[in-house]
């Protein structure tokens, strides 16, 4: 009798503990992004990610690379010329009950020079799609365009609406009408309600 009382206390203390938790992992957000890590690759590329030709970036001295640092993948985009836009796509479909969402995501930035300084830079764009995803497109939204370089990995947050009717979201990361260096990691697509 005397052990099974003293087995007893652990237990409660275990419950109160998985109690106590519960909420958070029930309010926990869904990620849409399977993959922001980039982590998994796809002979070599980041696993469901769509990546420039290399044909195409390589005529303006681009790059677009998944890199490695303390063990760590991410996404490595380098831009030296100002009318371009490059960056990597990730898309996924949204249902009607996707009504807000957050973005979230690191990035460091070496900006050189940029085209303009209105909607030009480092940074990240939501695009949602109604119908056809090759002819119908509207930005909505996406943290906004770092504009001066960053010393180091820096967190960006915004949450945006969904647009009424939307059916799929094309998530880019990129450097946008800027000479430009930048890395990206742990992107997510949070689902808020």
């Amino acid at each position: 009798m005397q052990m099974r009382s003293s087995l007893l206390v652990p237990y409660a203390l275990l419950g109160v503990f998985l109690t106590s938790a519960l909420p958070t992992w029930a309010g926990a957000a869904k990620n849409l992004m399977p993959e922001g890590s980039f982590e998994l690759l796809e002979r070599g590329l980041p696993e469901g990610w769509k990546m420039p030709d290399p044909n195409w970036y390589k005529n303006f001295r681009g790059e677009a690379t998944v890199k490695t640092e303390k063990g760590n993948r991410y996404l490595h985009l380098v831009c030296p010329v100002l009318n371009q836009l490059l960056g990597a796509n990730y898309t996924f479909p949204i249902t009607e009950d996707m009504q807000r969402l957050r973005l979230s995501y690191r990035v460091r930035a070496e900006i050189k020079e940029l085209a303009t300084n209105d909607g030009t830079g480092v940074g990240v764009a939501l695009l949602p799609w109604w119908g056809n995803v090759e002819t119908t497109q509207a930005q909505f939204g996406g943290a906004e365009w770092i504009t001066e370089s960053t010393k180091d990995w820096v967190s960006k947050k915004v949450e945006l609406d969904v647009p009424k009717g939307a059916t799929v979201l094309t998530l880019t990361v990129g450097i946008k009408a800027a000479d430009a260096i930048a890395d990206f990691d742990d992107v997510s697509v949070e689902v808020l309600r």
